[in-house]
């Protein structure tokens, strides 16, 4: 060691002492053992102080990051509300579109009454009997099946073919099937 180093040494050392000897002078001891327990004791306190604190902040948290019972509660609700409305709206949709297909419906009921027979009212009819029952099958299956499987009464007209007649009464049992199924989908 240099002498610069050992100097400094001694200074650092002669502090310490100073500092010990400052600390027996405020504990009013010169006894080693009690000097032990104090200083323990101090540390322990000191210590036992920064991990309450510490602890703290960590508790603080995670109450903070944990919802209550009550926030539990609003948040089911929230999403049993959100799912209800969700339903209602798929429900408008469909009856919607039902309405939409009762329309074309219609149109092609009423093309059925005349006398003259075309040949694309069977292909038109069957094409909305096919719209219709996909739509329904995706909404319910039993929906679909209802539609397809659906018949009534038939009536007859005059003047019409037989044809227009049986085309008729197709769309007609399948406007009855409709009807009932928009009833199940209100609100």
């Amino acid at each position: 060691m240099t002498n610069g180093h050992r100097a400094d040494r001694v200074a650092q050392t002669g502090l310490m002492f100073d500092f010990v000897k400052a600390l027996h002078a405020a504990f009013h001891t010169d006894s080693r053992v009690w000097f032990v327990i104090y200083m323990a004791l101090t540390f322990a306190v000191a210590g036992g102080t920064i991990a309450y604190i510490i602890d703290s902040g960590y508790q603080r948290a995670l109450m903070e990051a944990q919802p209550s019972a009550e926030e539990k509660r609003l948040r089911l609700e929230n999403d049993r509300l959100t799912t209800e409305l969700d339903r209602r709206q798929q429900r408008r949709d469909a009856r919607a579109q039902l309405g939409r297909f009762l329309n074309e419906a219609t149109v092609l009921a009423q093309a059925c009454r005349t006398q003259a027979e075309r040949p694309e009212q069977q292909t038109n009819i069957d094409g909305w009997a096919q719209r219709v029952f996909e739509y329904l099958y995706s909404i319910d299956p039993s929906y679909g099946a209802r539609f397809n499987a659906s018949n009534g009464p038939t009536q007859s007209f005059s003047p019409g073919t037989q044809r227009n007649v049986s085309l008729w009464n197709f769309v007609n049992n399948r406007i009855q099937m409709i009807n009932l199924i928009l009833q199940e989908l209100r609100d």
